[in-house]
Formats: C-alpha cells, structure tokens, sequence
C-alpha cells in the first residue's frame, strides 16, 4: 500500500470534539485563513450554500448574553431530533456513560455539561452556519462537508473545534442578535479556539464501532 499523503490521515485522525479552550483569543488572521480553506469544500452544483456567521470579542459576549437573557425567560426553540434508529439510540447511550469519567474529572454535574454547550465551551470564537432555505438533503450534505473542513483546517491552525447542536435551543436569540431574514436557516453551531490540553474534556475521544459494522465492500466478481 503506498501511502501518498500520511499528513492528511494523521489530520483525520487527530480531529477531535474539544470541549476545553484556553482563555486565548484566535488572531483574525487565523480566522480568515481558516474559513479560506473551509469554504474549498465541494458543493452541488458549486452553490456554495453556507452563510456563516463568525462571532468572537465582544460581539461573541454579546451574543452569549442574549442566549442567557432568552432562555431565562423561557423563548427557546425545540431542537428533538426525529424519531432515530435502536443502534443510534444506543451508541448515544454508550457516548453518555463514556463520557462521565471526564465529565467528573472537569467538575461538570448535572446539567451544567448542557449549559456550557449553550456558551460554546467558553470557546473564544463561535461560528453559527446557516443556509437559505429550501434546505434540500443535497444542501445539508455541502454544509456537513464544509464543517468537516472547517474542522480539519483549524486544526492545522492548533485550534481546537466542537460541532454543536445544543445553541439551537436559543435561535430566537441568535435569529434576533444576527438580524437573520426569514429565509436563512441556522443548520448548526461550531465552537473553535486553543484547547486547554489539560483539561480532562479537550481530550476526550467517542469511540467508533468496528469497520464491517457498517461498511459494506461488495466484490461483483464473487457470486
């Protein structure tokens, strides 16, 4: 087997959900040069659907502001995934029970570990991703990949990234603190910054079922 590449396997294989920063802000340069690299993900057709949002500073203390200020009177928005599968069900159980030995050993209880998801981690610099409607499933598809790149990119950077779906509880607050038109959807959240390698949830790993769980290599020579 000739490997080609052995950089971008090991930058697969570092990534990882840190939930941990740094009280470090990211230079703007960092930023920039990041999203330059995000935004070279394939889309359908090159419609490029993703909007985002990058908020750091004091508009980012703003915003988590706003968040708090909504969810303490109540305006909150549902985020229940739909109905999901038994297998997916479990591994969400099995994600919980792994993760509690590093939830403890950060001194997170209860549901603090939801709260800090709702303050991006304490992160310095949050990304709120947003398309236009209609959302087709092919558009959901190019932002995943986009995500993914994000991701990858920071990490070349040395920054730490979490995708997070629990800031959508609060999108009237982030709808009304990003003056969003009516069309544009918010898809999903992402934190970024410098992870505080210390801290027992930067370096926490979800495991991964085995390849022929589902993986299916099919041979048409074989009958």
């Amino acid at each position: 087997m000739n490997l080609q590449n052995p950089a971008v396997i090991d930058a697969l294989a570092a990534r990882r959900s840190c939930r941990a920063y740094l009280e470090k802000p990211v230079p703007a340069e960092v930023l920039r040069a990041v999203f330059l690299s995000a935004v070279t993900a394939p889309s359908a057709e090159n419609s490029q659907p993703w909007e985002v949002y990058v908020l750091t500073g004091t508009a980012l203390k703003a915003q988590l502001a706003e968040i708090a200020a909504s969810l303490e009177k109540g305006d909150t928005a549902s985020v229940r995934m739909r109905r999901d599968t038994a297998a997916r069900r479990a591994r969400a159980r099995e994600l919980s029970a792994a993760m509690k030995p590093s939830l403890a050993g950060q001194g997170w209880q209860g549901r603090e570990f939801i709260q800090r998801c709702l303050r991006f981690f304490d992160a310095p610099a949050a990304a709120v991703i947003c398309a236009d409607e209609p959302v087709e499933p092919f558009h959901s598809l190019d932002i995943g990949m986009f995500v993914q790149n994000l991701c990858l990119a920071a990490g070349a950077y040395g920054l730490g990234t979490c995708i997070l779906g629990y800031p959508l509880i609060a999108e009237p607050a982030l709808r009304r603190f990003l003056k969003l038109p009516e069309e544009r959807r918010i898809l999903i959240t992402a934190a970024l910054g410098y992870p505080d390698e210390g801290a027992p949830m930067a370096n926490f790993r979800s495991s991964r079922v085995p390849l022929e769980k589902n993986i299916h290599f099919l041979d048409k020579t074989q009958h």
